[in-house]
């Protein structure tokens, strides 16, 4: 069993990503509003470090995907389980 300290730890770790993450999801939704598609990916790449792959309709960046329609503007933002957006 873990102790509550521990219970906590983990808690406030769940809590960071979560806030982490929401941030990132508002960071591309701002960005959605000022920016075509190669900025947006531009920018996210730079933020994340990690270097885009196209996959058709969707950029993806590790496990975040960025899908966008045929206008160039972004349609949604999501998680990927193992690096794709086949889940």
């Amino acid at each position: 069993m873990t102790s509550p300290e521990e219970r906590q730890q983990w808690l406030d770790a769940l809590h960071g990503h979560h806030t982490d993450q929401d941030r990132l999801f508002g960071l591309v939704a701002g960005l959605a509003n000022l920016l075509d598609r190669d900025q947006v990916v531009e920018t996210v790449g730079s933020v994340l470090g990690i270097e885009p792959v196209e996959d058709g309709d969707c950029v993806l960046f590790d496990d975040l995907a960025i899908r966008f329609g045929a206008d160039g503007t972004v349609k949604s933002i999501f998680r990927t389980i193992d690096g794709s957006r086949d889940i």
